[in-house]
């Protein structure tokens, strides 16, 4: 068992006792561990989350949709050597 300080009257108490013997005062030794301990693995698990949610990237349903160009098709501007022309509905003249 090791020995600390006590807070209050700053003699030696162990690490172990509830209280200290001279003062009656809690063992902050023991309190503190524990906080510290909490602190720092809530920080490691937010640290973890925000590591995780940066290299994963967007979600597919927020935003604009990742591009890729296995899917893109192009739409040819000119058929046979001629511009593309609508069909005209019914009762519509022709364009020509």
């Amino acid at each position: 068992m090791t020995l600390t300080r006590c807070r209050r009257c700053r003699q030696p108490i162990l690490t172990d006792a509830r209280c200290c013997p001279h003062c009656a005062v809690a063992n902050p030794s023991r309190r503190r561990r524990r906080g510290r301990a909490l602190l720092l693995g809530l920080l490691a698990i937010a640290a973890g989350l925000a590591g995780y949610r940066y290299a994963a990237g967007p979600s597919p349903d927020r935003g604009a949709p990742p591009a890729t160009s296995a899917n893109v098709t192009t739409i040819p501007k000119t058929v046979q050597g001629g511009p593309i022309r609508r069909h005209p509905r019914e009762g519509e003249a022709s364009p020509r």
